[in-house]
């Protein structure tokens, strides 16, 4: 009305420059070689993969190059760390109260540790630039696939335990260098395989990555919100249920249905059997690696009365099918304060990463991080393969967070001012 050009409103969410270059610096290339080292572990007082060996290394790093800039201001980063030492205090005085054996309550503690350790040299790493979480990912899925086909000579049906996380973590990476359409139509492929190799999350997960992409490729600078967030995601995830109950349908086999059956009982078995046991003994945790007797003989009577047969006995070691079950069985109370932070902070962090940030080569790494983790939280053991996994998840918890304060504000234009690109990929 007085002449002056008016330059567009930018959303107070939209506060972080996209990511559109991904930066190979000497440190960005040491992180892909750590993530590239995501295949091999060593015996010590369990496995340790080298990657866990490596990631404090690269702290270091780091932090004497100043990469811990307003990292320390991040409640996430707190949150977390906190959580994490009183997961560890929790597994201690349960494995004491409950007399664990030494080789049982080393394992348990170094496991709850290598957790710690790699959360903060992850989180000083994304603090010295956020890119480096992609060299991470990169690594672990590019060479992660080279490593089971040309060293391992695994088949390529070996899906569900080989190639399905490298391959997705490979994709979500290689996202920065496709057109858009084509990064969506990546992502289906990879979710058709793995369904077709009986790998059903792994889907669903590429299917949603799919889904967010294409919801968000119209105004990628731009938060999705309104009525606009409404139909423009629920279209592609509508789609996406669809197309996933179709292929689970078509594939369907008497094979197929002989591992659904067998999957899906081998996880109730162990949600049912771990919430029994925090319900015998809430505060106080059965200890690292349980192995109580009774926790165990109804395993093997629920296996039993489903299988019509003796599938273990009484005294093995007993293990929830559930992150956030296993550790407040071992642990008690206070061993599930970790997961407990760190579920509250998925979904938040999911949200944001999906909706809210601009879209950028970021994106896919983000949503198939946090993606993996709010499934495993729930439905995966606490285990030496899933470590490394948590650690990038917690990295990505802690990336967004710095996005959110202002950590990597664009130095000129905002992100709604001047053109941007519109998804991940040089062609986009």
């Amino acid at each position: 009305m007085n002449g002056t050009r008016q330059t567009p409103r930018t959303s107070t969410r939209q506060i972080a420059a996209p990511v559109t270059r991904v930066g190979a610096t000497p440190l960005a290339l040491l992180c892909c070689v750590a993530g590239a080292l995501s295949q091999l572990k060593v015996q010590m007082i369990g496995e340790v993969y080298l990657t866990e060996l490596m990631l404090p290394v690269l702290a270091l790093i780091a932090f004497a190059a100043g990469g811990a800039r307003g990292l320390f201001r991040q409640r996430v980063f707190w949150a977390l760390a906190l959580a994490g030492v009183v997961t560890l205090a929790g597994y201690v005085v349960s494995d004491l109260v409950r007399d664990t054996m030494a080789a049982q309550y080393l394992r348990g503690w170094g496991r709850v540790g290598l957790v710690v350790s790699g959360f903060v040299s992850a989180a000083v790493l994304v603090a010295n630039d956020r890119r480096n979480l992609w060299w991470l990912v990169s690594g672990m899925g590019v060479c992660g696939v080279l490593y089971l086909r040309f060293v391992e000579h695994m088949p390529v049906s070996l899906w569900k335990f080989g190639y399905g996380v490298p391959m997705i973590m490979a994709m979500a990476a290689g996202a920065h260098f496709l057109p858009r359409r084509l990064t969506i139509a990546g992502f289906v492929v990879v979710a058709l395989v793995s369904i077709q190799y009986d790998s059903r999350i792994y889907g669903a997960v590429c299917l949603g990555i799919a889904s967010v992409l294409w919801a968000r490729s119209a105004r990628p600078a731009l938060a999705l919100t309104g009525l606009r967030r409404l139909w423009r995601l629920a279209l592609p995830l509508s789609v996406a249920a669809v197309v996933l109950l179709y292929l689970l349908v078509w594939t369907e086999s008497a094979w197929h249905a002989a591992r659904h059956e067998s999957s899906d009982f081998g996880r109730s078995v162990g949600l049912t059997v771990g919430v029994e046991a925090i319900k015998r003994s809430p505060l106080i945790g059965y200890g690292s690696w349980t192995n109580d007797r009774e926790l165990s003989g109804l395993a093997a009577r629920a296996y039993e009365d489903k299988a019509g047969y003796r599938v273990f006995g009484d005294d093995v070691l007993f293990v929830a099918h559930s992150q956030i079950v296993q550790a407040w069985m071992e642990g008690g109370v206070l061993g599930a304060a970790f997961f407990i932070v760190y579920g509250i902070w998925l979904v938040r962090s999911l949200k944001y990463a999906a909706l809210d940030r601009a879209l950028d080569s970021m994106t896919p790494v983000f949503l198939a991080l946090l993606m993996f983790a709010l499934w495993d939280l729930i439905m995966s053991p606490f285990s030496a393969p899933h470590r490394v996994p948590i650690v990038l998840a917690c990295a990505s918890l802690v990336a967004l967070a710095l996005e959110r304060s202002g950590r990597f504000r664009p130095r000129q234009a905002s992100v709604a001012d001047g053109p941007q690109r519109a998804v991940p990929g040089a062609a986009g």
